[in-house]
Parts: structure tokens; C-alpha cells; sequence
């Protein structure tokens, strides 16, 4: 059952009730559930296909503990990001990757299947697993978020070996055939293959201390290379919330119950006057 799968890998497949109604409209999808029965249309195909990526609050578990790949009865949502996770570092082929913390940097040995970190001096280097919790909970997102950001940022004609076959051959027909405008070519890639960066990542905060909250979200949205990536942020942080309210690209929402009777929820945006 789709809606079932749907809403087990998000974890609230025993949130809904047969009162239960929930739309999403945009210009290109409406997905609705109503009566206990789901339906999703596509409005439009003119859209840039995006990779999502779901951090989950238990990203931890990836380095806290060695091989969390042999570990089984983990949630979907938690497997899923270790697959990304590690198809991340796989990516790095040993080399090292810069931590936005302290110097810090990141790297994986295929050799004994160890995720390492090591100081910026090298004057030394140890498991990830014995690194502080902020380490642990900041490694796995920022590197898997900067290995699909990289991938996106890539030509399309340098991203072949990424492809799936149906995706090769979808584009291998656009390149062979005479109706259409070279100029249109990438234009027409970016709805096959995935062209943007969709992330969301529950509580970011996790065991980062206030400083390093507001340093996260400076680089979140000053830096140039996020300029491609949609970032979707749950929080019970002031220092995040508060930190958001400075920049113009970052916009706060909240529920609102309008029918407590119905539990009726609006989902309103936030101004700085709405957050004490």
C-alpha cells in the first residue's frame, strides 16, 4: 500500500484517523488524502527534479557505533539515510573532507570500512565513533549533504556513471534526436535527472552548543554552493529560530489549531513579532 509506506517512513502511520484530511497543491503535483484514500496528480512537467534527502533526528546512529550497516530493525527512514550516508563517503575514495568546525576533517578507509577524524594540524586522528556527540551528529549531514550538492553542480554530460539505465536512455534519445534546440538540451536533462537539492533534516541543533547553532545556520545561508539546495528545517531551538529571523531566505512557519473541536490546523508564516 503506498500511503502505508508513505506514512511508516515517516514514522505517523498511527497519526491519522478516519477524519483525517491533509492537501498539498502546487503548480506542478496535488497530493490529497480525504475518506482514508489517497491521490496524487501531476499538473504540470515543467519542473526541476530534485533530489530529496531526509536527515533524520537519529542520524547519529550512523557514527556512534561501528558498522551500524549489520544492525538490523532499524527504521526505514534511518536506513534510507545510511544508504546515502555511506554512498557519500564511498564517494570521497579516501580522500579527506573539511568539517566547518574547528579544522576538523573527515575520512573513510574502504580498507577497514572506519569513518576518521582528525584535527587540522594532523597531529592526530581517531574513530568517529570516539568523537564528541556535535562531531557525530554534524559529520553524516554536512558530507552527505555536500557529496549530492556536488553532484548536482556537475555538467550533465560529466554525470553519466550517476545515471540509472532508464535515465541513460531517456537522455541518450534527447542527444540523438533532431527535435530539440541544443539550447533546450540541459533544460530537458533537469526534469529526467536530479538537478537540485531538496534537504530535510530534522532538529539540526542536535548536541550542537549555541554558538556552533548559529554558526551552522550562517553557513547554511550565506554560503554560495547552498544556493542550489531547499533546506526544510523542524527545530526546538531558540537560538536557530532566532538566528532564522536575520535573513530574508529563510522564512518561519507554525501551526496554528483554528477548530480545536476538529483539530483543524492552519500552517501560518512567522515574523519576528510572532516569536517571543
Amino acid at each position: 500500500n503506498l500511503l502505508q509506506r508513505f506514512l511508516k517512513f515517516h514514522r505517523i502511520d498511527t497519526f491519522l484517523n478516519p477524519n483525517t484530511t491533509i492537501k498539498y497543491i502546487t503548480d506542478t503535483i496535488n497530493i490529497n488524502y480525504e475518506e482514508g484514500q489517497l491521490s496524487i496528480k501531476n499538473l504540470s512537467d515543467n519542473y526541476i527534479r530534485p533530489k530529496v534527502l531526509y536527515v533524520p533526528a537519529e542520524r547519529s546512529f550512523c557514527t556512534a557505533i561501528s558498522n551500524p550497516n549489520k544492525v538490523a530493525g532499524m527504521p526505514s527512514n534511518v536506513l534510507d539515510f545510511l544508504a546515502d550516508y555511506y554512498d557519500s563517503v564511498k564517494a570521497q575514495n579516501g580522500n579527506k573532507v573539511l568539517l566547518p568546525l574547528n579544522g576538523y576533517e573527515f575520512r573513510f578507509s574502504e580498507k577497514d570500512n572506519t569513518a576518521y577524524i582528525s584535527d587540522k594540524k594532523n597531529a592526530y586522528e581517531i574513530r568517529i565513533e570516539e568523537a564528541s556527540s556535535g562531531l557525530q551528529s554534524l559529520t553524516p549531514m554536512y558530507i552527505t549533504i555536500n557529496h549530492y550538492l556536488k553532484q548536482i553542480m556537475k555538467k550533465v554530460e560529466d554525470r553519466e556513471d550517476e545515471f540509472s539505465l532508464i535515465q541513460m536512455q531517456k537522455i541518450h534519445t534527447l542527444m540523438a534526436g533532431h527535435y530539440i534546440r541544443p539550447s533546450d538540451f540541459e533544460t530537458q536533462c533537469k526534469k529526467i535527472i536530479n538537478s537540485r537539492l531538496v534537504c530535510i533534516i530534522e532538529e539540526p541543533e542536535q548536541s550542537f552548543h549555541p554558538g556552533f547553532q548559529r554558526l551552522f545556520m550562517n553557513m547554511i545561508s550565506m554560503n554560495e554552493m547552498f544556493g542550489k539546495c531547499y533546506f526544510f528545517f523542524t527545530t526546538h531551538s531558540n537560538h536557530i529560530i532566532d538566528n532564522c529571523l536575520n535573513y530574508d531566505n529563510i522564512s518561519i512557519y507554525k501551526f496554528i489549531n483554528t477548530d480545536k473541536n476538529n483539530k483543524i490546523f492552519k500552517v501560518i508564516n512567522t515574523t519576528n513579532n510572532d516569536v517571543d
